[in-house]
């Protein structure tokens, strides 16, 4: 754990902002784009659709050394979730999905040389029959 600590402050340094692309890929197969960026202090990110109708956003702990990170996130729309995200060792890059207030399950994913064509969309929501 010391050994991550000293790697992170390495890489971060004083100030030090590290910005990469993240994208959302919703259950219809829109996409919202924009970054995720990390200081030694705080992580955060926001996308956006093509439209510009509609923006998430949410904040996580940069120095949370789990594989898998939650993160809390709102919507322009007034939806809430939680994105569960799991990270490379490096923690640079990642994916994960979205789960919605509304039940929308979308994916995501973040890192460098990321692309739409790289992030599937997740299948819809299916209605569940009554028994």
């Amino acid at each position: 754990m010391i050994i991550l600590g000293v790697a992170l402050a390495s890489l971060f340094g004083c100030g030090t902002v590290i910005t990469v692309p993240t994208i959302v890929k919703m259950p219809d197969g829109s996409v919202l784009r924009g970054t995720s960026s990390a200081t030694m202090t705080v992580g955060q990110f926001s996308v956006t659709n093509a439209e510009n109708t509609l923006t998430c956003s949410g904040t996580y702990n940069p120095m949370d050394a789990s594989h898998v990170i939650t993160v809390p996130l709102s919507c322009s729309d007034g939806r809430t979730g939680t994105a569960k995200i799991t990270r490379t060792l490096s923690g640079m890059a990642g994916s994960g999905t979205a789960t919605m207030s509304d039940g929308t399950i979308a994916n995501v994913a973040f890192g460098e040389g990321l692309t739409a064509d790289k992030v599937t969309a997740p299948p819809s929501a299916q209605p569940q029959m009554a028994r």
